[in-house]
C-alpha cells in the first residue's frame, strides 16, 4: 500500500512497514483465546465437508504438557489454496463464495468461515501439523 504525501514542490510516496510482531497483536485482538482458536477451526472442518471432527484435550490440568488436537476427516487444500487463501490474512475468499452462492462439492454446505483468519487461530494457539 502507498501513501502519497503532498508537498508544495513535489509529491513522495510513503510505504506502510510492518514488523511480524504484527501477526501477533491482531492474534491477540482476534483470536482471543484457545477456545475460540479450536471454534475456528472447528468451522474449517464443517467448510471442508467433515464428517468426523474431533477435538481432543491431553493434559489439561498441566499447561507446561497441555495439548489441543483438531483432526477431521474432512477434503483437504491444495497447495495454491493454502498459500493463497488459507495463508493470506483478510482474503476475500469466503466472501465471494457466499456472494456467488458457492457451496461445498460434498454435502452442498454453505460455508461458515467469515473472518478470513485462515490459520491465524494458530499464531497464539500453537502449531499445525498434517
Amino acid at each position: 500500500m502507498a501513501v502519497t504525501a503532498r508537498k508544495t514542490t513535489s509529491s513522495e510516496k510513503l510505504i506502510f512497514r510492518v514488523r511480524p510482531r504484527l501477526l501477533t497483536l491482531l492474534g491477540d485482538q482476534l483470536i482471543k483465546d484457545a477456545n475460540l482458536a479450536v471454534f475456528e477451526l472447528v468451522k474449517n472442518a464443517y467448510d471442508a465437508d467433515a464428517t468426523v471432527c474431533a477435538v481432543t484435550l491431553e493434559h489439561p490440568t498441566d499447561q507446561s504438557k497441555a495439548r489441543i488436537t483438531v483432526e477431521d476427516d474432512g477434503i483437504g487444500m491444495d497447495e495454491d489454496t493454502l498459500r493463497n487463501v488459507w495463508m493470506m490474512i483478510a482474503t476475500d475468499f469466503r466472501a465471494v463464495q457466499r456472494r456467488d452462492e458457492r457451496r461445498t462439492k460434498k454435502f452442498n454446505r454453505f460455508p461458515l468461515g467469515e473472518k478470513a483468519l485462515g490459520g491465524f487461530p494458530l499464531i497464539n494457539s500453537g502449531t499445525l501439523s498434517a
